[in-house]
This record gives structure tokens, sequence and C-alpha cells, in this order.
């Protein structure tokens, strides 16, 4: 999945957590909402997806316009982006300027958080051991594998916890240490912290706001699941104390409330998180009862399966098993192009010729996504069809099921140059090489390979763009050539200038270069090992 996809999905998700909190967040057991914001911040960071006949994308269906023509490549390289599958990874720059933009908002946000946890945690080192009979028994009484110390310092007016490996519980110097049954509370919460790794689920939860810093979705969820840390630790000092103990607890609470002195990321405070809200859910904390367990589960469950996970690849997608790209001239296949004649494309029986609402068709295209997240082109041309018809798309979260047909204006047909490569058939592959002759590539006609200074060629690849469009440009017309032979020793890409464009509109080809077993393992995930020879849809 890629970035946005996964701030999507994430961002679907966090609406229904927050709705689902709303509705229930003093009728079931706090850590639901826990276990719930734990999926979100999967589905934030894990770069994958699990697909399930349950998902709530098998309901959506927005359409997305298809990126123009494909005349090229069958499957793309693993690097190209789920989000656009159709689009080649090397025809878009080595750095775009939206990247530049995520990084430097990444950086400066991450930049944040360390800072002001550096600055805190120096504070924090100002402190001083307490030295009691009460905080010895206490640290006796929690025994834990970590080594946990209990320090009070004058820089802070109400308790926190911080640290992972050797957690430290920190108090203000001003408690009243005298007050026994407060200083229970508050180390009984703060332990409750330490023993579920509450720390660790805030870094978590920065380092998901830090990637998706663009995102207001995750900045309204990494508020609220700081939050809940809070409620569902209150939660286990009231069971473990017990019921009545309920108004003491929040007598301790409104006690410990202070002016908010800043930001402490990474540290569980006793007092700073929305008084109000835990006071309230304090009070209304009810005993546990078997039902509450079973309707939280079944929430976590439900939640997880519709909104956590991805449709199932749609199964009207033509070839969607195969390989092999399908280009045809003058003729199509009624079998392969059935799919399209809900939405207005009919082929001729007898010509094998496309019509699309009665009008002859020039070129057709369509990028089928595969289920190892590639495409198999399907492409049509009829150099005497008076319109250009390209297949649309839904996005990620229906696994770009087809949804409708869309005809190129009159005026892009009227300026449109189709180039001249897209009019070949699959059997005059031989003389697409003849353009990077002049840069040392031969074809053989006797091995079916390429060769290059001497060496059989592995993989060619040629990413183009058409018409000076940059990769993320609705207009953009894609055309890419490969060839990948088992026998081959060196993988062999192109070198283009897309600031300069040729007559077919593809960037200026100004060399060719022998690429890396990392670079080719990297771009060629999605290529089998079964297919030998020409591999192109022109």
């Amino acid at each position: 999945m890629t970035l946005l996809q996964m701030s999507f999905s994430g961002a679907v998700l966090i609406l229904a957590v927050v709705i689902l909190r709303a509705a229930a967040i003093h009728k079931l057991p706090k850590r639901t909402f826990l276990t719930l914001w734990e999926i979100v911040l999967f589905r934030l960071l894990i770069p994958f997806s699990i697909p399930s006949v349950f998902s709530v994308y098998s309901l959506v269906n927005q359409p997305a316009a298809s990126a123009g023509v494909f005349a090229g490549v069958q499957r793309l390289p693993a690097a190209a982006t789920a989000a656009a599958p159709w689009l080649p990874a090397d025809t878009a720059p080595l750095i775009s300027v939206r990247a530049v933009i995520w990084c430097v908002g990444s950086i400066l946000c991450a930049g944040f958080f360390i800072i002001t946890y550096l600055h805190c945690r120096m504070e924090f080192q100002a402190s001083f051991p307490v030295c009691s009979d009460f905080t010895e028994k206490c640290l006796k009484e929690h025994t834990l594998r970590r080594t946990v110390s209990i320090r009070q310092s004058d820089r802070i007016s109400a308790p926190l916890t911080y640290g992972m490996l050797h957690p430290v519980i920190l108090l203000p110097a001003k408690s009243d240490w005298e007050n026994i049954p407060r200083l229970e509370y508050i180390l009984l919460h703060e332990f409750v912290h330490i023993r579920r790794f509450d720390a660790v689920k805030k870094l978590f939860a920065t380092a998901a706001l830090c990637i998706h810093w663009f995102n207001p979705a995750v900045w309204i969820m990494y508020s609220l699941f700081s939050r809940d840390i809070e409620l569902a630790c209150d939660e286990a000092v009231i069971r473990h104390t017990g019921l009545d103990a309920k108004a003491n607890y929040a007598r301790v609470l409104i006690a410990m409330e202070e002016k908010k002195s800043g930001l402490a990321p990474l540290c569980s405070s006793f007092s700073k998180n929305s008084i109000e809200e835990r006071i309230t859910a304090i009070m209304k904390t009810k005993r546990t009862t078997l039902f509450s367990i079973i309707l939280a589960c079944l929430i976590i469950f439900t939640a997880a399966g519709m909104f956590a996970t991805s449709a199932i690849a749609s199964n009207k997608n033509p070839g969607e098993n195969a390989v092999e790209s399908t280009f045809t001239q003058n003729q199509a296949d009624p079998e392969l192009y059935a799919v399209y004649e809900p939405f207005g494309l009919t082929v001729e029986e007898k010509t094998g010729k496309l019509y699309y609402n009665g009008e002859l068709v020039r070129c057709f295209n369509d990028a089928v996504p595969t289920k190892n997240f590639s495409t198999k082109a399907i492409g049509y041309y009829e150099e005497s069809g008076v319109v250009d018809v390209r297949a649309i798309r839904g996005n990620f979260a229906n696994s770009y099921e087809l949804s409708g047909l869309e005809a190129l204006s009159p005026t892009e047909f009227n300026t449109r140059d189709i180039p001249g490569h897209t009019k070949y058939s699959a059997g005059e592959s031989a003389n697409m090489f003849d353009v990077y002759e002049a840069f040392g590539l031969k074809y053989d006609e006797t091995k079916k390979a390429l060769f290059y200074e001497g060496k059989r060629v592995r993989l060619f690849w040629d990413s183009r763009t058409s018409d000076a469009k940059p990769a993320d440009s609705e207009k953009l017309f894609s055309s890419n050539l490969s060839n990948w032979d088992a026998e081959g020793t060196i993988d062999l890409y192109t070198v283009r200038d897309y600031k300069q464009p040729d007559e077919n509109g593809y960037g200026k080809l100004t060399g060719l270069r022998i690429a890396a077993q990392e670079e080719y393992e990297s771009n060629t995930g999605s290529f089998s090992s079964k297919n030998n020879g020409i591999e192109t849809a022109e």
C-alpha cells in the first residue's frame, strides 16, 4: 500500500472509532477503545492490506479517471504504486515536490517531539530519589521485570511516568508525603501505565503522527488515544481498589489538577488529560459483565474486519490471473471485451471492430489490476476510428473495480497524437528496438534476444511519458516497453530526459544504463520467470 492509501484507510477507521467512542465510551470497558486505537495504529504503520469479504470497501465505489492510453508494458515493476498501478515508477521524477513536502513535514514533526522530550528528560534528570518505607513497600508489591524507580522533582506539579526500559515514576517535590491513601492511588495509577507499556504505545502513536502529519484525522486519533490511555488506567485502578473507592479516587484526581505546563510526549501524566471527562468516566464505572465483554469483542472484531481490511479483488476483472497483456490491432476478442458491454462498448462479430455507443473506436485502453499489485494492459487500435475510450476504475478502497468508460472530448481527440509505435502488432516487436541501436542495443532475430556490449540482456525496460505530462497527471499518456529473457546476464534501463519530449511526446532518449542486481530485484517483484521473449503490448 502507498502512504496515501494507508492514510486514507486509517482515516476511515479513525472516523469509525470516534463514532463508536462517542456512543459507548461509558458503556464498554475502556480497554475496548485502546484496542481499537491499536488497530488504527496498525493500519497507519503497516504498509500492506488484508483482503476480507467483510471489508466496508467492498460497498464503496468511487470512480476515478484512468491515466490515459496504456500502450506498453504488461506488468509494472513492484515499485509502481498501488494507488495508480498503471503508472510506471520510472516515468516520475526521482524526487517529487509532494515527497519533499512530506519529508520536510515529517522531519519537523519528529524534530518537535524529540526536542521536547529531550528537554523534558533533562528536567526530569534533575530529580532525586524518594526514600521512604512506603515507597519501598510499594516497589516490592509491584514487582516487574523492568527496574522501576520512584523519584521527586520540584520542576513538576503533577505525577508522571517516563522511560521504557527503566521506567521512572516522578512525583512533585511538594507532594503530601503523609497522605498515604492519596499516594497509594497515584502510585497504583502509574504502575498500571508501566505494566501496560503505555509509553511504548505513545511512541507508536507519535510515529504515526509524524508519518501522517498531513492527515487531520490522525491528529484527532493522537489526542483521543492519549485520553483513552488515561481512562483505561483510571478504570484499572477502580477495579483494583473496588467500586466503593470511586469518589475518593476522583477527589485525588481533582486535588492533583493543575495548570498545564507544556507538552511532555511519551510520558504518562496523572492529571493532565481532560480532567472533566476522566472524573465522569470514573463515577460511571460499573462492574464488568460477561455481556459487556462479549459486546466489546464483537465491536473490536467487526471494526477490524470492516475498516482495517481491503476488498477482495473483484472477479469481474478480465484476465485477472493472466500475465501477458492483450493488445490488438483492428480486431477485438468478444470474450475479452464482454465485461465492458454494460458500459456501452461492443464488438462487431463479423469485423471484430470495437464500437462505443455506436461510434467506431480508434483507441481503447484499460489497465486491469492483478493479484500481485501489477497490471494487465488491454489495448485496441483502429486507425479509422472516430473516438478514443478509456476504462474508469475505482480507487484502492474497492480494488480498482471497473466502474465505467470514458470517451475523450472532441478537442482532446483532435489534438491527440497517437504515437506510431502503438500501431505495431505483437509480431512486429523486433522493429520496436531499432531506436535503441544507436546506443548499442542489438536485437538478434535468430535467437530472439537482445544484446548489449556483447552480453545477452535479461531485463530491458524503457519507461516513456507522452505529451510531456507529469506522472500524476490525469491526462498522462503512459507508454512502456519491456523485454525479459531468462537466459540474459545483464539488466538494461533507458535514460530519458522527460523535460525534452521527442517527436512522439516521449522523454528524449539520451542513453542506456546497466542496472545492479539490487535494482532488478526491486523492480521485478511482479515479473514471472515463466515468461520468456518479448513482453510488450504494442
